[in-house]
């Protein structure tokens, strides 16, 4: 048994007409502004309120350990 491979005219055939488009990738809204934007650190944010409150370097390395 041999094996054998279609045509260009016929695996065009059956091909689908039109592309598949794949629905588009939603983006997050951006955050608001606040205080500390633009400055560079660690920050942790207050699942209430939504309020940073930059960490000091030592709480910073401690938080990265803890992840």
């Amino acid at each position: 048994m041999t094996k054998r491979t279609a045509t260009p005219a016929e695996a065009g055939a059956t091909a689908p007409a039109t592309p598949v488009q794949t629905p588009a990738r939603k983006e997050a809204p951006p955050r608001p502004r606040d205080a500390h934007t633009g400055q560079g650190g660690c920050y942790e944010r207050d699942p209430v309120t939504g309020i940073r409150t930059r960490l000091s370097p030592d709480d910073a390395a401690a938080s990265e350990i803890l992840s």
